[in-house]
């Protein structure tokens, strides 16, 4: 069978899962351009070959690899699987491939990504007793502890991705080391050598999905679409990592806007002083409590957000974790 992707990388190494499970095989994927994924004109989709091919070519269900025009003729397009009513928030990217299969083909009712789907990769020295981590410039999580992430595991974390998404972690959560790769089966190495892998959404995510890797995941509240659980998982929504051995790593939350302009409850207070008006109230805590204006101001919000937090409540916020929530819960494929 010819598969056909013009996707990114992490769309094609999630799509591998539903090669290996198509009758039939060894298969070929062919790869082509796009305008719009970063396999755009000829030396796209060659950069996209040369990354992928060392990873996908050693696969057992993998026939060969190659590149083709936009207008060849294959079996199955799998990045049609992005067309209107294939893919829907809440559920996974791969469960959007595969029901994008179902309807054209009408196989894959049966498939399921519990069990590996790289195989023939070989653990890197380089990374034993390591933990490899990697973060793209899409698809954050700004509560994420990775300041903490790194204070914590200190010259144990080797950085894996491009190089300037390397200086631009180091400059925000502190030095790494930097372990440059020259393509995907590289990345595969590292990962499947160190002990824990640590990452956004992203191609080296799904390269430890493909491997069922020990991974802790910075997951995206917009779009959890890469939730796969399993008991060495992590999908971190809320910026609280629990590590394996029971230690906690906490995020700093992001500063939240002050909702100044609404009167909660029997008004402002603060330890027993009350206002009907935020910023009479900062100014007299400031002047009793030998804080700046800023101090106080935060002093007085946050206690009357832990006195009425259903008032203060963030539902746009809430209602991106109950998307999580629902991800891992919906969990299929």
């Amino acid at each position: 069978m010819k598969i056909s992707s013009c996707g990114d990388a992490g769309d094609i190494i999630l799509a591998l899962c539903l090669l290996k499970q198509i009758p039939g095989s060894p298969h070929t994927l062919c790869l082509r351009s796009s305008s719009s994924t970063k396999a755009k004109g000829p030396q796209g989709v060659q950069r996209m070959y040369d990354l992928l091919a060392p990873l996908v070519s050693p696969q057992p269900y993998i026939a060969d690899i190659q590149i083709i025009q936009p207008g060849d003729p294959v079996d199955w397009k799998s990045e049609d699987f992005r067309l209107a009513g294939h893919y829907s928030k809440g559920e996974t990217l791969m469960r959007a491939h595969l029901k994008h299969l179902i309807k054209t083909h009408n196989i894959g009712h049966d498939f399921t990504a519990a069990e590996p789907w790289l195989f023939n990769v070989e653990p890197s020295p380089r990374s034993k007793g390591r933990v490899v981590i990697n973060r793209t410039g899409r698809y954050r999580n700004e509560r994420f502890p990775w300041k903490e992430v790194v204070a914590h595991f200190r010259n144990r974390l080797l950085f894996v991705g491009l190089h300037h998404e390397w200086r631009e972690f180091i400059g925000h959560h502190g030095y790494v080391e930097f372990q440059p790769t020259a393509n995907m089966l590289e990345v595969a190495q590292l990962v499947a050598g160190s002990d824990l892998f640590i990452g956004n959404q992203s191609c080296a995510n799904a390269i430890a999905e493909g491997l069922k890797h020990p991974i802790i995941q910075e997951t995206h509240l917009e779009f959890p679409d890469c939730i796969y659980a399993r008991p060495n998982a992590s999908h971190v929504a809320d910026g609280v990592i629990t590590l394996p051995n029971g230690t906690v790593l906490r995020g700093v939350r992001p500063k939240r806007e002050k909702k100044i302009h609404i009167t909660p409850p029997r008004g402002w207070n603060y330890n027993g002083i009350a206002s009907p008006c935020f910023e009479l109230l900062a100014r007299e805590v400031a002047k009793r409590e030998n804080l700046t204006i800023g101090e106080a101001e935060d002093a007085v919000y946050d206690a009357n957000v832990e006195r009425c937090p259903d008032f203060f409540a963030d539902h746009g916020e809430e209602a991106q974790f109950l998307r999580v929530q629902q991800a891992l819960e919906n969990y299929r494929l």
